[in-house]
Order: C-alpha cells, then structure tokens, then sequence
C-alpha cells in the first residue's frame, strides 16, 4: 500500500463510528432560541436570524402569483432571487436586447428596494439559454447599467428557464454599504 489513497482507505477503516445522537447531544445548546441543539457556530446571532422580505411595489403581482419574494434581506445582505426580462404584466419580452434591459431593471428595482444598487452586489450567476447565441448582446445591456469588475460573476448555460421565450435570469448578493 504506497499510495496515499490506499493509506486512507486504511485509516478510514480503523476510524471509530461515533453515533449521531452522541455527537448532537454534546453540541453546545443555545438558550436563546426554542430546542435548539445547533452549534452555536452554525446558528448566528440573533441580528444575523431578523429576515425582512423585500417586496417592491411593481412586484407584487409576481408574489401573489408564484409565492416567493423578490428578495431577503438578512442584517446587511440581500439576496435577490433570478429577475428575468418581463414586462410589468409578466409577459416574456421577445427581443432579446429588450429582454435583456428589462431584466436589468427588474434586478435594479429590487435592489433599490433593498437600499442597494449595483455597486453593492458582490456575487451574481446569471443562466443562459442559448448562451454563445445572446452574450454579447448580454453583456452590451449589462455594462450599460452595471459596474464592471466589481464583483464576482458566475456564467450558467441552460436548455430553457420557467417560462418559454426566457433568455436569460440573473440572481444575485449584495451587501449594504455604510454611507
């Protein structure tokens, strides 16, 4: 056995088990919130745990509709659920330049919201069908609205988003800056 792997394959098998019940039952237990038995590392405080929903007014249609919330908003991080390029009556905008401006607008919306923008994302994936098709027109409608290099940005390429006629979705993290 001279490999590393066979080494700790070995070492794996001399290992002892511990039972799960054993390991939760000496985590440290936080008073502050009912029966919890998390690792107090794992939990937060109690500023990190305050939610606030954000919702803006031109999106309350989207909520009623599909459930879920344009953005939370934890301590001083939002993060922002994929926008995509509709219009206020939620109908697929069919040009993709157009799209592409809308869905700027909606992530600018939300993050304004939110008391963010642009320059207070630090983290955002964007998902793309037809990815090599639309790019460049992509990239023309962001940099027209959104500060470059400035934040870290994960390209997705994907068969088809919710609705058909979707080019493009972008999700995203910003955080709050002190002013």
């Amino acid at each position: 056995m001279n490999s590393a792997f066979d080494l700790s394959c070995e070492c794996v098998g001399v290992m002892p088990t511990i039972e799960v019940q054993d390991y939760i039952s000496t985590m440290p237990v936080r008073d502050d919130l009912p029966d919890s038995r998390a690792p107090v590392s794992q939990v937060g405080t109690a500023e990190q745990m305050n939610r606030e929903i954000i919702i803006p007014d031109e999106m309350r249609e989207i909520v009623s509709r599909a459930g879920y919330a344009p953005a939370v908003k934890v301590g001083e991080t939002i993060y922002v659920v994929g926008q995509v390029g509709r219009t206020l009556d939620l109908e697929v905008i069919e040009d993709p330049r157009e799209q592409f401006r809308a869905m700027w607008e909606n992530l600018r919306i939300v993050l304004n919201a939110a008391g963010c923008t642009f320059d207070d994302v630090v983290e955002m994936t964007s998902y793309h069908v037809a990815m090599s098709k639309h790019m460049n027109v992509f990239r023309e409608a962001k940099n027209d609205v959104f500060p470059k290099g400035t934040y870290a940005w994960t390209r997705i390429g994907v068969s088809e988003l919710a609705h058909p006629g979707l080019l493009a979705e972008v999700k995203c993290v910003a955080v709050k800056r002190q002013h």
